[in-house]
C-alpha cells in the first residue's frame, strides 16, 4: 500500500511519559503464536484477556507490542484532569499514529475491538474519520487503497457476516448496563428496608410515566427535511447534546442530506438499549441485531463514507466505531490480511 506515513518499530521509544512499574505480570496470546508478558496495570485495560482463552484473531506480528506501548503510556494516570498531563498524552497519541502506516492502523483498530479497549478503538477510529473528512469518494479510495466496488455482492455477504461472528463474547448487550428490580426473587423485595422499597417504586412509576411522555427531538437535515425522532436516540449525537443546550427542541444538521440522516436515525433508534431480563431472549436480540447491522452496512462505498462523516460529524462514537471498524475489516481483507479463523 502506498503510504506516506513510515511503520513504528516495536523497538521505538516515541513516547515521553514515564514507562509503568512492574506489577503482577499477565500473557498474551496471539494466533500466530507470539507470547507477550505484560503488567497487571496494562492487561487492565484490555477485558478480553481476562475473560478469553482462546487466541486473539486480529493480534499478529507487531501488532501485540504497538496495543502494549499505547497501554503503558495510558496508564499512569487514566483518571486524571491536569490539562498539562492531558495534553502530554494527547501528543503522545499523535506522534505514535504519526509514526505507523495506514495497514498498521486498521490492524490497531481490529485489535482494540477484539480486546476490548475502548481508548485504543476510539482513538484509531476517530483517526481514519479524521483522514477521510472532506474527502471526496475517489480520493477515499485512492489514499485507503480501497477497491472500487459495492460492499453488496454474494460474496461481500459471507466476508460481512465472518465479520459480525468475529470475536463474538457471546454476551448480552444490554446485562452489564441494566439492573432491574425484577431479577429479585419476591420475598427478598418485601425484605428490603423501607426507604429502598419507596426508591424502587418511585423508579418504577417514573419509568412507566416516561413511556407516556417521551419527549420529541426535531432534527432538520441540510435540505431542511425534518425528522421527529425520541430524545434518548437523538442524545446518542453527542453533537445534538451540546446544541440542545441552546434549543429545546430542534437542531438543524448543515452538513448532513436527508438520506444519510435517515440512515442514522435509522441506526441510533435500532441500538438504543434497551432492558431484558431473560438470556434466552437477550441471545436471540443479538443475533437480530447482527443481522440488522449486516443489511445496514452492505451498501454502496459512498453511502458508507458519508455515514462515516456524518457519524463524525454528529459524534456519535458508536456508530463511528462500527462503522471505521467494519470498514478496516473489509479493507484488510481486500488486501487478504485478514487470518480465516474458519468462524462457520
Amino acid at each position: 500500500m502506498t503510504s506516506t506515513l513510515p511503520l513504528l518499530s516495536s523497538s521505538s521509544s516515541s513516547s515521553s511519559l514515564p514507562s509503568s512499574s512492574p506489577n503482577n505480570m499477565n500473557i498474551l496470546n496471539t494466533s500466530d503464536g507470539e507470547i507477550s508478558i505484560i503488567d497487571e496495570n496494562v492487561a487492565d485495560q484490555m477485558p478480553a484477556i481476562h475473560t478469553s482463552l482462546e487466541f486473539l484473531p486480529d493480534i499478529t506480528g507487531d501488532i501485540p507490542s504497538l496495543v502494549i506501548e499505547y497501554c503503558k503510556a495510558h496508564a499512569q494516570n487514566p483518571n486524571s484532569t491536569d490539562p498539562n498531563y492531558i495534553q502530554q498524552v494527547k501528543n503522545w497519541d499523535q506522534q505514535f499514529v504519526n509514526e505507523i502506516d495506514l495497514n498498521t492502523l486498521f490492524e490497531l483498530i481490529l485489535a482494540g475491538k477484539s480486546l476490548e479497549l475502548p481508548s485504543l478503538l476510539d482513538f484509531t477510529c476517530q483517526t481514519m474519520a479524521d483522514m477521510m473528512k472532506g474527502r471526496s469518494m475517489e480520493e477515499i479510495r485512492r489514499n485507503f487503497n480501497i477497491k472500487n466496488h459495492d460492499f453488496r455482492s454474494k460474496n461481500d455477504e459471507e466476508i460481512i457476516r465472518k465479520f459480525f461472528h468475529r470475536g463474538r463474547s457471546g454476551g448480552s448487550r444490554s446485562s452489564s448496563s441494566f439492573s432491574s428490580s425484577s431479577s429479585y426473587p419476591l420475598r427478598m423485595f418485601f425484605c428490603l428496608p423501607l426507604s429502598t422499597l419507596f426508591e424502587r417504586f418511585k423508579t418504577m412509576v417514573s419509568s412507566f410515566s416516561s413511556s407516556f411522555s417521551k419527549k420529541m427531538i426535531l432534527l432538520s437535515s441540510s435540505e431542511g427535511k425534518i425528522f421527529k425522532v425520541e430524545e434518548n436516540v437523538a442524545l446518542q449525537s453527542e453533537m445534538i447534546k451540546n446544541l440542545l443546550e441552546d434549543s429545546d427542541y430542534r437542531v438543524i444538521l448543515l452538513e448532513v442530506n436527508t438520506v444519510i440522516l435517515s440512515k442514522v436515525i435509522e441506526y441510533c433508534q435500532k441500538h438504543v438499549e434497551k432492558p431484558s431480563n431473560d438470556d434466552d431472549d437477550d441471545d436471540d436480540d443479538d443475533e437480530k441485531l447482527i443481522n440488522w447491522d449486516t443489511e445496514f452496512v452492505m451498501v454502496d462505498q459512498k453511502t458508507l463514507f458519508d455515514v462515516i462523516n456524518a457519524a463524525n460529524y454528529l459524534q456519535i462514537k458508536s456508530l463511528l466505531n462500527f462503522t471505521c471498524h467494519f470498514l478496516a475489516y473489509m479493507i484488510l481483507e481486500q488486501h487478504g490480511m485478514i487470518m480465516d479463523e474458519g468462524v462457520d
